[in-house]
């Protein structure tokens, strides 16, 4: 009995909402929709180019003996190209620690260059600077200073 009730409203709403022609079309225009969808998501996972780009390793240059004095260093590095940069962040520890202290963070892309100070006398330095952005971060290399 229910199952006679479930056609027979089923073809009243279907005659009251749409013709069979005007419903035969929308399903095959959602069938379209989802199959172009479906291959564009497809065509997606296959490609090989990253969807989020990593973060950009800047290169830390070795100061000269005029960036050096006995309680500074001025550090400079390449500008990053990292298109969701967020910030330099500058460490540095004397080299015969193992653990890094961050001196400054820097939110400005352009500035590619720092006076570090407050430094002992006849002491050696590390230095490395991490470009950090919204996703990742990479680590530069590491410059070893004696003030």
């Amino acid at each position: 009995m229910f199952k006679f009730f479930a056609k027979k409203l089923t073809r009243r709403a279907s005659k009251i909402l749409f013709s069979k022609k005007t419903y035969q079309k929308l399903v095959s225009a959602i069938i379209t929709i989802l199959f172009t969808l479906s291959s564009l998501l497809i065509g997606l996972l296959h490609t090989r180019v990253p969807l989020v780009q990593a973060a950009s390793q800047v290169t830390l240059d070795q100061p000269s003996n005029l960036d050096i004095t006995s309680s500074s260093v001025k550090l400079t590095w390449s500008k990053s190209s990292d298109w969701f940069f967020s910030r330099y962040e500058i460490y540095y520890k004397k080299s015969s620690n193992v653990s890094w202290s961050r001196k400054a963070i820097i939110n400005n892309i352009d500035q590619i260059s720092y006076a570090v100070t407050d430094l002992s006398p006849s002491t050696s330095y590390d230095f490395k600077i991490r470009d950090v952005d919204f996703y990742s971060c990479a680590v530069s290399n590491i410059v070893t200073v004696t003030t």
